[in-house]
């Protein structure tokens, strides 16, 4: 008889897990549909799938399944090449929005000025990508301890 205790990496497929860590690290899933390069349908009806594969109800509980099987140690050396996708995907995005940053800039530096001024573009989008940073890098730094 088998009493493998199966993992949330075991069950769900990888873009499905990344998204799981992802909402788990408190991203939402607008934020999380650009980071993997989706749209928020995506990556809502993916959520979805994962509710019904694992049997959690809500997404807390996914949530809370995730931070067991890691304070546990349930996860292998997949786990980490996980990290390194969402880690490409964040460097990915952090490269888009710095070339959309640099060529409104560009266009910006050298258009008209109206009315004597010239219109910046609202940078708050970059602060919410940052975030990405800021909410996984404590994930990437326990994967390496």
């Amino acid at each position: 008889m088998d009493c493998r205790y199966y993992t949330l990496l075991d069950i769900l497929s990888s873009e499905q897990f990344r998204t799981v860590i992802l909402l788990t690290a408190g991203l939402d899933t607008l934020i999380i549909a650009d980071l993997l390069e989706t749209n928020e349908w995506n990556v809502n009806n993916s959520l979805l799938q994962c509710l019904d594969q694992v049997g959690c109800r809500s997404v807390d509980g996914l949530a809370h399944k995730l931070l067991y099987e890691w304070d546990n140690d349930l996860y292998d050396h997949r786990l980490e090449k996980e990290l390194a996708k969402l880690q490409t995907a964040a460097r990915r995005m952090l490269e888009r929005i710095a070339s959309t940053d640099d060529d409104t800039s560009w266009k910006a530096e050298r258009s008209l000025p109206q009315d004597g001024l010239i219109k910046r573009r609202n940078r708050s989008p970059r602060l919410a990508y940052c975030a990405v940073f800021n909410s996984l890098t404590p994930l990437w730094l326990g994967s390496a301890i």
